[in-house]
C-alpha cells in the first residue's frame, strides 16, 4: 500500500489507546482530520465518536489497527540525505 509522507508522518503519531487529533499534534487548520480520515479508510486507523460529543469538536477519536502497526513497521523512510 502506497502512503503519502504526510500519511505515515501521522500514521507515526496514532498509539494503540484512543487519541485526539490535539493528542496528535493537531491544531486548527492543520492537515491531520483530513489525513486521519484518509487513514481510516485504508484501514490502518480506527476511529470512534466520543460519548455525547456528535458534530463538536474533537468528537473523533483514533488508535491505529494492526495492520497499521504492520503498514507502519515496514514503510519505507526516506534517509536525511534524500529529505533534503
Amino acid at each position: 500500500m502506497k502512503l503519502t509522507e504526510l500519511q505515515l508522518e501521522v500514521l507515526d503519531q496514532v498509539g494503540t489507546r484512543w487519541l485526539r487529533p490535539m493528542d496528535m499534534g493537531a491544531r486548527d487548520g492543520s492537515h491531520h482530520s483530513a489525513v486521519l480520515a484518509a487513514l481510516v479508510r485504508k484501514g490502518l486507523v480506527e476511529r470512534t465518536q466520543r460519548g455525547g460529543l456528535a458534530y463538536a469538536r474533537g468528537s473523533y477519536v483514533y488508535r491505529i489497527t494492526t495492520q497499521g502497526l504492520a503498514t507502519r513497521a515496514n514503510a519505507p523512510r526516506l534517509t536525511a540525505e534524500q529529505n533534503r
